[in-house]
């Protein structure tokens, strides 16, 4: 993973350096004239030209095939905003218009891909050039890496350290908004048994099952993570009762169950046990989940659970 990590920070290093280097490309050289003009053309990626009204000059064919909508003489914002661009690239150009401070944005097309946006403005020639880097596929192995140092691999739930960061933010709400949050520390009964019956794939299939489950009912503001093998939180925001979070463990707890079907085996009966914890203002993250972990426990040994 943190071979990943220093591989994609060099590869967004080396994306700038190039972006910068094809906006600058233009920057001693006269657009105008032959050169410039060749130059401009040849670049490979979107590149585009405006005048100090706002107005389109010249788009390379890079920018034709990307958007083909807009030409020579159109108003920059107003076609941009037909094709569907966001309004943070005409701003940009607004702001460095008389200036000669360059402006690095990234930009979503309509189509979900990103671009780097490198706006440059050309004193000598009253232009802006603007040219548009692809870091879409940059943009989907960072999302992909991220993704991966924060979620278990084998349920898709959160994990511990993804659980760890968002508790301390909403302890840092309630201590400064009084915004109150609950969690739920839920355990599977007896899955060592599964285990030394079934064997590891039965135990993980369940877990899938069951954790996917738990993530289709959690709400989207709340959060789901693996914490141990058998073992899950559920950080509930915007709790404001213990009755409305022992209804959710209840929910969950039945949820799990429900029969979980195994390929040989057939179906099979899971059960879980919750314990739930409302923290104040005043506990760390640390107590948050010792305290439900312990109700956790205590709920286990008064049902008979192991």
């Amino acid at each position: 993973m943190h071979e990943h990590a220093v591989g994609m920070r060099e590869e967004t290093i080396e994306m700038r350096r190039r972006s910068r280097a094809l906006s600058g490309l233009l920057a001693g050289v006269p657009p105008r004239d032959e050169l410039g003009q060749r130059a401009f053309e040849a670049l490979p990626t979107p590149a585009l030209l405006v005048g100090p009204s706002g107005r389109v000059v010249a788009a390379n064919p890079s920018w034709c095939r990307l958007q083909p909508g807009m030409a020579a003489g159109d108003e920059f914002a107003t076609a941009w905003a037909a094709g569907g661009g966001d309004p943070a690239v005409p701003s940009a150009l607004r702001d460095v218009a008389g200036t000669a401070a360059g402006i690095e944005l990234e930009t979503t097309l309509p189509d979900g891909r990103r671009f780097q946006a490198q706006i440059v403005p050309l004193a000598a020639a009253s232009l802006i050039l603007v040219v548009l880097v692809d870091v879409t596929a940059q943009h989907e192995r960072e999302q992909r890496l991220l993704y991966e140092a924060t979620h278990d691999p084998l349920t898709g739930a959160a994990n511990r350290a993804l659980l760890d960061r968002e508790l301390e933010s909403a302890l840092a709400r309630a201590r400064r908004y009084g915004h109150r949050f609950g969690l739920v520390y839920i355990d599977l009964d007896r899955f060592k048994a599964i285990n030394d019956t079934y064997g590891h794939q039965a135990d993980d299939h369940i877990l899938r099952e069951v954790a996917g489950r738990w993530m289709g009912l959690v709400r989207v503001r709340d959060l789901l993570a693996r914490v141990g093998g058998d073992e899950f939180v559920v950080l509930a925001n915007q709790c404001d009762s213990d009755e409305q979070l022992a209804l959710l463990a209840g929910r969950l707890v039945a949820m799990a169950g429900a029969p979980v079907h195994l390929d040989l085996e057939g179906d099979q009966l899971v059960r879980a046990t919750a314990g739930t914890f409302i923290p104040d203002a005043g506990t760390t993250a640390a107590e948050a989940l010792a305290a439900a972990d312990h109700a956790m426990y205590v709920a286990k040994h008064a049902g008979d659970g192991a």
